[in-house]
């Protein structure tokens, strides 16, 4: 007995290694770009393009592809929202927080479409990052530079609610108002990146004593708000220009990442029958492959898994960093035990730093059953009693099957307990198809007789030739001496390209070049 599951191939969302070509000096304009609209209040890197909101007139999320700077078609949607000031992406979640600035947020998807709304812990103008984890938002509060709790910086729940409130971020940079954030993890000495008047800081947050140290800054091109959108894809980054131009700025971050370089073992998990109530383990191992042993080339890695149905899966561990030329091993657990009968699927998403791969879905099947049974027998032929070899006896949407040998037997020895369709099929022999239920502990014997068909033409050739301008009628009898079914068609078939329409040109012929006259 073979059991041939069907598995899908993994999926990769190859992405290009964006700005390295680029590099200059920190805070060098590498690019600039035209938005689509003016007054940008923010900007975020969903891992393929960078989306901006804006604040004219209708509010508007967009997207652009920073391979070539233009807007992605499809991908512009106005939005019915009173305000717009502040954006970042979730890709835990993959949604969008985008502030209205009068103390809610709403949550968008890749489609434009609200998912839901919350209320922050304050009104006013808010930006918004995350390092997984956490949402991290800065907000400017109702009361401007005069409000004593202005522009400092949250940590925050995915329910919007505050777990830790940081430091005051514009005492820190002193370049008076500041907002728009974006935090990267493959910047170690100083993770948050924070726009200004003016200028563009990278800063460390230290948490637990509540402090922040500004690593570098520079100053940047006509942002003459703070909240003109400050967006990493990764390699460099991207904000908006004066507020009420149309302009942004690709600007270096003065360093050359390198990530790590994902390799996997696996496209796809299958963890084929299993008898319900039992709980069954996978293990496989997530590699980084770069060479180089350091911080740069450290592989960050985070997995979720979604499906419909329930969720009986789960995944250990979750997240994680693995150093050049290490792996770690994953563990996928299938609990059965409150599963009903039946297939389930469910797709691991694999997120990672490695900018080739930043991406995968790895689809995940389990079929659940009460038990085993046995399913033999013997496979003859009906016209003479003989065994049949080369039979196969298979179930396609299982991918289970059999084939005959010598004696025309064949054997599921442990066959999942299911009520099944069975196809049977042999060259020469007529297809058959068979139900057969199947139970827990089932021993069953199932012998089946193949059948054939022969069609005998009579006459076996029809040849003659019709005066012009005349008819003929002929008659051709078909005969069938086997002991199946036979169906037949016919249809008119034309010599070469005796089909073609008149003054049509069938063949060039060089008859000069080939006789050489």
């Amino acid at each position: 007995m073979k059991y041939r599951f069907i598995i899908i191939t993994l999926v990769l969302n190859v992405l290009p290694v964006l700005g390295q070509p680029l590099r200059d000096d920190f805070g060098d304009v590498l690019r600039q770009f035209n938005t689509p609209y003016n007054n940008v209040g923010g900007a975020a890197w969903d891992g393929e393009y960078i989306w901006f909101g804006c604040r004219s007139g209708q509010r508007h999320l967009w997207a652009m592809n920073p391979e070539n700077l233009q807007v992605v078609q499809g991908r512009d949607y106005g939005l019915n929202m009173a305000d717009g000031i502040g954006l970042g992406f979730d890709p835990v979640e993959g949604v969008f927080w985008y502030n209205e600035s009068n103390g809610t947020v709403r949550i968008f998807n890749r489609n434009g479409e609200q998912v839901r709304q919350m209320q922050l812990p304050r009104s006013g103008h808010w930006d918004f990052c995350t390092d997984r984890e956490f949402i991290y938002g800065t907000s400017e509060g109702p009361g401007g530079e005069g409000d004593p709790n202005a522009f400092r910086i949250y940590k925050l729940s995915r329910q919007a609610q505050v777990i830790q409130e940081g430091p005051n971020l514009r005492t820190l940079v002193n370049h008076g108002r500041a907002l728009a954030i974006e935090y990267v993890p493959a910047h170690p000495e100083g993770r948050f990146w924070l726009m200004s008047t003016g200028y563009i800081s990278q800063i460390n947050i230290d948490w637990q004593n509540n402090r922040a140290q500004v690593i570098r800054e520079f100053q940047t091109r006509n942002n003459d708000y703070p909240h003109m959108g400050l967006a990493h894809d990764g390699h460099s980054l991207y904000a908006g220009g004066a507020w009420g131009g149309q302009v942004g700025y690709n600007y270096d971050d003065g360093q050359r990442e390198t990530y790590g370089v994902l390799s996997l073992e696996f496209d796809a998990f299958e963890f084929g029958p299993v008898s319900q109530g039992n709980v069954v383990q996978i293990r496989f191992n997530i590699a980084n492959a770069a060479q180089q042993e350091d911080e740069l080339h450290r592989l960050s890695f985070s997995l979720s898994d979604a499906g419909p149905g329930p969720d009986w899966l789960t995944i250990e561990p979750e997240e994680g960093v693995i150093n050049a030329r290490q792996s770690v091993e994953i563990t996928l657990t299938a609990n059965t035990e409150a599963v009903d009968l039946g297939e389930y699927n469910r797709t691991i998403t694999l997120e990672c730093n490695d900018p080739e791969h930043r991406q995968a879905q790895i689809p995940v099947h389990i079929f659940i059953v009460e038990g085993f049974g046995r399913l033999y027998g013997r496979i003859i032929d009906a016209a003479n009693d003989r065994p049949v070899e080369g039979a196969i006896l298979a179930v396609e949407h299982f991918g289970i099957a059999d084939t005959t040998e010598e004696d025309g037997r064949y054997e599921f020895a442990d066959l999942p307990a299911w009520n099944y369709d069975f196809n049977l099929t042999r060259v020469n022999y007529l297809p058959q198809r068979h139900q057969i239920n199947v139970g827990a502990g089932d021993e069953i014997e199932r012998n089946f007789a193949l059948l054939h068909s022969v069609c005998e033409p009579r006459p076996a050739r029809l040849e003659f030739a019709v005066p012009t301008d005349d008819v003929l009628r002929t008659s051709l009898a078909i005969r069938n001496p086997g002991n199946g079914t036979l169906t037949w068609t016919a249809e008119r078939l034309f010599p070469e390209q005796a089909r073609a329409d008149p003054w049509t040109l069938r063949a060039n012929i060089p008859a000069g070049q080939t006789l050489g006259d």
